[in-house]
């Protein structure tokens, strides 16, 4: 949806938070405009500014969802017309996306990373692996025994 549909994710959460965890595809698609706790709405809306234009199309996101709604409005009086609020702020996102930008696959379903796939390989013992390469559709050799060759 960030690229596809062409929207600029703005994460009003602290940068520390941030910091730890944010949305990193499509790339420049994610900016960061942190709401401090005491910050009044038209504070935050003056620094939104400073990195975003009215034209543009927004989803505001925070940690929880408690003060987009309130944010949103402040864009909108501001002349925003695409400004659109992300309900259960950040921590409903990425239940169901990936910081990568990927659907969450379902609960119990394996996934394996490249990592995982790496180390499946080398913890192999050499005669299963051979027998990968050399001994297609047939079993594969004793631990031990010669691969049999026809």
């Amino acid at each position: 949806m960030l690229e596809r549909e062409d929207y600029l994710f703005v994460d009003c959460r602290s940068w520390k938070e941030y910091d730890r965890s944010h949305i990193t595809k499509p790339p420049a698609k994610t900016i960061n405009v942190p709401l401090a706790q005491d910050a009044s709405v038209e504070d935050w809306v003056k620094a939104a500014r400073e990195k975003t234009r009215p034209g543009m199309k927004l989803l505001i996101v925070d940690a929880d969802g408690a003060r987009v709604a309130e944010l949103v409005s402040g864009l909108e009086a501001a002349g925003y017309t695409n400004a659109v609020p992300v309900a259960g702020g950040y921590a409903a996102w990425t239940a169901k996306y990936t910081t990568f930008g990927r659907k969450v696959p379902p609960k119990g379903k394996f996934v394996s990373t490249g990592k995982e796939a790496l180390k499946s390989g080398l913890d192999l013992d050499p005669n299963v692996a051979s027998a990968y390469e050399e001994n297609w559709g047939r079993a594969p050799p004793k631990y031990g025994e010669e691969a049999k060759s026809d």
